[in-house]
Parts: C-alpha cells; structure tokens; sequence
C-alpha cells in the first residue's frame, strides 16, 4: 500500500526525523495508525455502550432524565452514595 501525505505532514515528517525523534517516514505513519485504531477502538466501544443503554432504557431499565431538577437529583443521589462509600474502596477503585 502507499500513502501519499500533504506538503504539511510531509513537513511535519521531515522535522520529526531531523530532531531525531523519529528514524524513518515509516515511523510516522505507524505511529499516527497506532492512534487512529486506539482512537477507533474507543468509539466502537462508545457505540456499544450507547446502544446498550438505549436498549436499557426501551425495556423499562434504567432513568430517563428529561428536566434540569431531574438531572440535578440525579447527580446528588451519586454524590451522596459516592460519599457514604468508606475511603478505602474510593481508593481501591481509583
């Protein structure tokens, strides 16, 4: 496969190789891929997680929020379990 850069990343590649900080424009475009599939990796999973809550919520599970006062419960209900919870397991989960 070849890959054709612009002039800019074409810059960017040279600079990069001139400073020492990568070897070959090969080193880019791995490194640049590296990202793109962890970067992808993370919107599939995003996408699964949302459609995982849609269909939570099409069988009754889960709460729908639909005013500012609701979300703000919401939010305080959290805050309110987060702090009752002792420090040591707030600690274990980071």
């Amino acid at each position: 496969m070849q890959i054709e850069v612009t002039p800019e990343q074409d810059d960017v590649i040279r600079h990069a190789i001139a400073s020492g900080r990568i070897a070959r424009p090969e080193d880019a475009v791995a490194e640049a891929m590296a990202e793109w599939v962890e970067r992808e990796r993370q919107r599939i999973a995003l996408v699964a997680s949302l459609e995982e809550a849609e269909a939570s919520v099409a069988r009754g599970e889960g709460t729908v929020i639909e005013t500012d006062e609701q979300l703000a419960a919401f939010f305080d209900d959290i805050e309110s379990g987060y702090r009752a919870e002792p420090p040591a397991m707030r600690a274990v989960r980071g």
